[in-house]
């Protein structure tokens, strides 16, 4: 009777975050200004330079004077609005597939969209802000070796899933479930991620959010086929009580 109360509660949550003016705007609606400010900036940059934006290319950047430089960056920061919203979208519709597969009546329901929205929301935003904190350039690999050698001090797999865990810890999850995975536990090549299932699915049926491997950029993988491994470091009730305590002093973020 009481998980029974507690679902209804979480549901009713939801749905008052559904129609609330905060939840108005879906990412879908706020792509088109998104893509016509990305637009515009791209036009105030010359000709020769709007071909080197498209493909982002080393050369193409190399090239940038100081006069152009601004702009440069503002096309940059519109780029990954676009690039954001886009991710929000596909992460959402992953996340209602899920619930679809284990009750397609359950997930057809409006608060699973809402839910999903709100998850996505969550940690693309996380994923944006952690991204310039931890100052991610390249390659996950080629972060670690500047957190190695002390150029940067933040951006490990676990600095990343336990930002991304506190950022939706008081989200009310009724019809999904998160985990902190692990793969490869206390090996060189181990990675941790944030692991979202349908509420009431196993991990394997899951995705992991992956941000470290995406380097500062919105990633996931369905942990079945995945090339890592993932099974359970963290379960959702350590979750929902915090993750400091569950940390080692080095993984904490400060």
């Amino acid at each position: 009777m009481g998980r029974c109360r507690y679902y209804r509660h979480c549901c009713g949550l939801v749905l008052l975050l559904a129609l609330s003016p905060a939840w108005a705007d879906t990412p879908e609606a706020g792509l088109p200004a998104a893509q016509a400010a990305l637009q515009q900036c791209v036009q105030q940059l010359p000709a020769s330079l709007r071909a080197s934006f498209a493909t982002r290319s080393r050369r193409g950047h190399a090239s940038v004077g100081r006069a152009h430089r601004a702009t440069w960056r503002a096309c940059v920061e519109r780029s990954r609005d676009v690039a954001d919203l886009e991710a929000g979208v596909q992460l959402r519709d992953a996340l209602v597939a899920l619930a679809r597969t284990e009750d397609p009546l359950r997930g057809s329901e409006p608060s699973v969209e809402a839910e999903a929205q709100a998850i996505s929301t969550a940690l693309v935003a996380e994923t944006r802000r952690r991204a310039g904190e931890f100052r991610m350039v390249g390659s996950p690999l080629w972060n670690n070796f500047l957190m190695h050698t002390g150029a940067r001090k933040l951006g490990y797999c676990y600095h990343w899933t336990q930002a991304l865990a506190t950022a939706v810890q008081g989200l009310p999850w009724c019809h999904f479930a998160r985990s902190w995975g692990v793969a490869s536990p206390g090996k060189a090549t181990e990675n941790n991620g944030l692991v979202l299932t349908a509420r009431g699915a196993s991990l394997e049926r899951g995705i992991v959010y992956d941000a470290w491997r995406g380097a500062g950029r919105p990633y996931w993988r369905a942990v079945q086929g995945d090339r890592y491994r993932w099974e359970e470091r963290f379960s959702e009730v350590q979750l929902r009580h915090g993750v400091r305590d569950l940390l080692q002093p080095h993984e904490l973020l400060p």
